[in-house]
């Protein structure tokens, strides 16, 4: 099976003057039409009319956070929230937009922050393994730290291409690296491979007033997803590397990352 990675990009809500003056949309001379700043959904609307999507297909997804954390997800025509635990793993139907509320965070009492997951894809694994190859989100302290701080980060999960594909050995671990905080992050997740997952962050709260339906969302209900408890494997001789994800941010400190579900950041 083809490994996932991550592209993330971090632009800094009140830094306008970040923001490049040659468009992200604008890449070796043609425009295109999706990048960072599109609104949620509109990136699987797209996908949609284009019959690039599998209508109804649902998607196991982890989120995975810092020990301590915690993570609910709200679905339904009521906005209904479902506790999650920790990695906070569920059955997302692929394109749709989902919002989680993440709580109990690190150096933060009291403090919540309310994510969103758009799936623009899935995988392609064995079905009685479907829950055991879940779309790998992973929620860093630093990104955390950042999104309280205001900035809004894009994480673009996607499948590598063979041919783009890392020569490191497998691991269990996101590893991280820098890439131009310029990129149109969607364009080079597609690049590299085939986009399957959107998470965006950032510091927006709401209050008891405006925690509405619209701010939620009423996506279908999401469905329980646990990995199959199987024996485990044994421990290769040597230490493998660690996999990774890519992402690049806003405030010139873009990073890259590769894993067994690959994410770009931004």
């Amino acid at each position: 099976m083809r490994r996932v990675f991550c592209l993330a990009a971090m632009l800094a809500a009140i830094a306008p003057s970040l923001v490049s003056a040659q468009s992200p949309r604008l890449v070796e001379g043609r425009y295109q039409p999706l990048d960072r700043r599109v609104p949620p959904g509109e990136t699987s609307a797209w996908l949609a009319a284009t019959r690039s999507l599998t209508p109804g297909y649902v998607q196991p997804v982890r989120l995975e956070l810092p020990a301590g954390s915690t993570a609910s997800v709200f679905s339904g025509t009521r906005g209904t929230e479902t506790p999650l635990g920790n990695p906070a793993q569920t059955g997302l139907v692929v394109g749709n937009v989902y919002r989680f509320r993440v709580t109990n965070l690190p150096d933060a009492p009291g403090a919540e922050l309310y994510p969103t997951i758009e799936l623009v894809g899935h995988l392609h694994p064995p079905t009685e393994l479907k829950h055991d190859f879940p779309v790998r989100v992973p929620l860093e302290i630093d990104e955390i730290r950042l999104a309280l701080a205001g900035r809004l980060l894009t994480k673009v999960v996607y499948l590598e291409q063979p041919q783009l594909a890392s020569t490191l050995a497998e691991g269990d671990e996101v590893e991280v690296n820098e890439v131009s905080p310029r990129v149109n992050v969607l364009h080079e997740a597609d690049r590299r491979g085939r986009p399957v997952a959107i998470l965006r962050i950032g510091g927006r709260v709401p209050t008891a007033e405006t925690r509405t339906l619209d701010f939620v969302g009423t996506p279908p209900p999401v469905s329980a997803s646990q990995p199959t408890k199987r024996a485990e494997p044994p421990k290769p001789d040597a230490p493998t590397a660690p996999s990774a994800s890519l992402l690049n941010r806003f405030d010139e400190r873009g990073r890259v990352a590769r894993d067994p579900a690959t994410t770009i950041r931004r």
